[in-house]
């Protein structure tokens, strides 16, 4: 019960940060729970790949450490929601937009971790144009991914009534060429 009152009062204490336009204290103090969350994530960080000076199988240790990087990429996705979700109850655009940035960097990054570059990486091929086939192939799987990333995005955005992040992700979305319309039809709501 102590620990909730001691949340309630932080909150509250924020808030009337917020209210009295004390935004350089508030960012301040927003800077600080972000090193706490990255000093935390670092402590919990699992580098039992990354620290072996041999291995066996050379790629299966790649995707191993690749799998580590994606499950801290995922933790400080996390970290950086609950900073975005602070900020909107404090009402707080720039907070909120750096936040939203961040969680796209890091959507971005596990995209580029895990994405299947099999015939990209190939330094000689039999066929050429099933090689360029299956290359576009792995390019549109990628974007595909990244479409499934900002329409997620979007979500958040507009869950949370954030009218700069739902901007951004429709820009986004456009450079890809994706048919917008709907989205921005449910914006007018």
């Amino acid at each position: 019960m102590a620990e909730n009152l001691d949340n309630f009062d932080f909150l509250t204490s924020l808030k009337s940060l917020k209210d009295n336009g004390e935004d350089t204290k508030l960012i301040e103090i927003f800077e600080m729970l972000d090193t706490k969350l990255r000093d935390l994530r670092t402590i919990n960080s699992i580098y039992k790949e990354r620290m072996k000076n041999s291995w066996n199988d050379p790629d299966m240790h790649f995707r191993t450490v690749l799998l580590e990087e994606v499950r801290e990429l995922n933790d400080e996705w996390n970290d950086n929601y609950t900073l975005f979700k602070l900020a909107s109850f404090l009402q707080h655009d720039k907070i909120m937009y750096i936040m939203f940035a961040r969680m796209i960097d890091n959507l971005d990054n596990i995209r580029i971790r895990v994405a299947d570059r099999t015939e990209r990486s190939k330094l000689a091929w039999d066929d050429p144009k099933i090689h360029q086939k299956e290359v576009e192939d792995e390019l549109l799987r990628e974007s595909e991914l990244e479409v499934q990333d900002l329409l997620r995005m979007y979500h958040i955005a507009k869950d949370f009534e954030f009218n700069p992040g739902i901007e951004l992700t429709i820009k986004r979305l456009e450079a890809k060429d994706i048919n917008v319309d709907s989205l921005k039809n449910g914006m007018k709501k």
